[in-house]
């Protein structure tokens, strides 16, 4: 009866102070922007003036989100019924024009390399 009282007694201390014990929160530092020509993680989000936030994901397609979008998401490339695929979660920013360059994308027996510009000031990608 003494060992069932302070296993019981054990438990509930071990539980209160579990309880009372401040949540630990893990800061995650923001990552840093790419630099000229840089890589960038994807989904790589860009905020223009308007207030739309544009998010790149693999293989080139975006998604609007904010304010007013026009659209939800689009520029999926199809080829032949199939989609590009994307083996790593990166793409490259070129240093000369600022466009976001998806190199080498396997669909089918071909090879496609997608360039995306997002204009910050207009509010337009192309």
């Amino acid at each position: 009866m003494k060992l069932r009282r302070a296993v019981s007694f054990s438990l509930l201390v071990l539980l209160v102070i579990a309880c009372a014990a401040p949540a630990r929160i893990r800061m995650m530092p923001n990552a840093p922007a790419a630099g000229p020509g840089g890589m960038v993680n994807l989904p790589y989000q860009v905020q223009d003036n308007q207030g739309t936030t544009w998010m790149i994901y693999g293989s080139g397609w975006l998604q609007q989100q904010g304010n007013m979008p026009v659209y939800s998401q689009g520029a999926i490339l199809t080829i032949n019924q199939n989609q590009p695929q994307m083996n790593v979660n990166q793409a490259k920013l070129d240093p000369k024009t600022g466009e976001v360059v998806f190199e080498n994308l396997p669909c089918m027996n071909t090879t496609v390399t997608r360039r995306i510009k997002l204009d910050k000031e207009a509010g337009v990608a192309r």
